[in-house]
């Protein structure tokens, strides 16, 4: 399955699957969601497939969630229903790329944040850059429990602690160092270096890779990945629904006018170079 949003294009057993929204910094939506899963689908049934590599066009990887495609105010307000149909795409999205037997290699450059975060994170390997910047910035908007956060699981003790609690960017570099980010490579070599791995992890002999992504999988599962990110999954519909009076504030006006001046305001430092509101 192919839309404007989500590029889907061959090479030989490999399969790129390309965030295609540029002018949104590649903001997720439900329609990308989506498609995103639909594609994972067709690639495991298709029989030619053997690794996939997911990338955006643009300067940005992905901003995360794409909370400006919807007016702010009285009428953009929307039930507890609406947030756990939100959920439940997302979940069953970002599952079905943690289940499926194809290798997944994400290729990250400039930001990579929120949604976004969680979107590499199920991904089998991601590459990224120095100058990356990945980040968990809506917990400095009050924006928690994170809807899919599978990062305990990726990073020691300390450094889960230290990146959830304080939503801090970090580079590719430190990325690495945490957990977050397969390797760091340089970016022009990027997209080279992503489809270098993805072409090794294709040679492999058949069935090798699934079942030993299957067996490092379960290892995880039995740690109680699924349970503990089906709680927080829970836990999100309930902080939308029920959402607090700083939460509002801080949504309203990041989506209006006032935006930049509403950081200022609330004393809110996303800490990104070369921009301000990355939810406008």
């Amino acid at each position: 399955m192919e839309s404007d949003e989500v590029i889907v294009r061959r090479d030989g057993p490999l399969a790129l699957l390309t965030l295609n929204r540029p002018g949104r910094t590649n903001k997720l939506t439900d329609a990308v969601m989506r498609a995103l899963g639909a594609a994972i689908s067709e690639f495991e049934d298709d029989g030619s497939t053997r690794a996939i590599v997911l990338r955006a066009e643009g300067d940005v990887f992905c901003d995360g969630f794409d909370v400006g495609a919807r007016p702010a105010g009285p009428q953009s307000k929307r039930t507890r229903g609406d947030f756990a149909t939100h959920a439940a795409l997302v979940g069953d999205t970002l599952w079905r790329i943690w289940r499926t037997p194809l290798p997944v290699v994400a290729a990250v450059q400039g930001r990579c944040l929120a949604g976004a975060v969680y979107l590499t994170a199920v991904c089998d390997f991601m590459l990224t850059t120095p100058s990356a910047q990945i980040g968990m910035s809506e917990l400095k908007l009050g924006m928690s429990p994170p809807l899919f956060n599978i990062l305990p699981w990726m990073m020691s003790y300390r450094a889960a602690k230290e990146f959830l609690y304080l939503g801090e960017v970090v580079d590719g570099a430190k990325a690495v160092q945490i957990g977050l980010a397969t390797r760091c490579v340089a970016e022009p070599a990027l997209d080279d270096e992503a489809l270098a791995l993805a072409h090794k992890l294709a040679a492999m002999p058949e069935r090798v890779v699934a079942q030993m992504k299957r067996s490092v999988n379960r290892r995880w599962e039995l740690a109680g990945v699924v349970s503990g990110v089906q709680h927080d999954l829970s836990r999100f519909v309930d902080d939308k629904a029920a959402m607090s009076d700083f939460q509002r504030r801080v949504r309203e006006r990041l989506l209006g006018a006032g935006g930049e001046a509403a950081l200022d305001e609330l004393g809110i430092d996303l800490q990104l170079r070369g921009v301000r509101n990355p939810w406008a």
